[in-house]
């Protein structure tokens, strides 16, 4: 594996659609009606995890990205942690965005319960808006155990 951070995987294309960010917010049981019923809904949080399954890369469907280098078996996995920051006010629906998702570190670590090595493999996917501007990050950690 080549080191990290790696490159930034080719851009894809999230088209943050209304309908979408609707059914994203009662899939993550958010309660809060104005995900279907304002005119623009911004997006919440869960729409980010969602959109890299839709429109871009995955662990599971890495593609010719660097998702495609990690040291982890996608069969394997366990998705362990997702955050997503935003450096002001979320997007909103009509907004067009594009992402880009890089592998950002391993780590090893032994499991206290069954002695065995832990990998965590953390990916990085920021979405820009049509002038450029990050307006949204999103982190995941996958986890594998080895020797199990």
């Amino acid at each position: 594996m080549s080191a990290l951070p790696s490159t930034w995987s080719e851009p894809f294309t999230v088209p943050v659609e209304r309908g979408k960010i609707g059914e994203i917010a009662r899939a993550a049981g958010l309660l809060d009606p104005s995900y279907e019923r304002e005119e623009r809904p911004s997006a919440p949080p869960a729409f980010f995890y969602g959109a890299a399954y839709l429109f871009g890369v995955t662990w599971e469907r890495p593609g010719d990205s660097p998702l495609g280098d990690a040291p982890i078996d996608p069969a394997a996995l366990l998705h362990a942690e997702e955050e997503v920051r935003f450096p002001g006010a979320p997007p909103r629906a009509g907004d067009t965005l594009t992402g880009r998702t890089r592998l950002e570190s391993v780590e090893e670590k032994t499991s206290r319960s069954s002695g065995h090595t832990l990998r965590f493999v953390r990916a990085t996917t920021e979405f820009r808006d049509a002038a450029g501007a990050v307006v949204a990050t999103s982190h995941t950690t996958a986890v594998q155990e080895l020797g199990a």
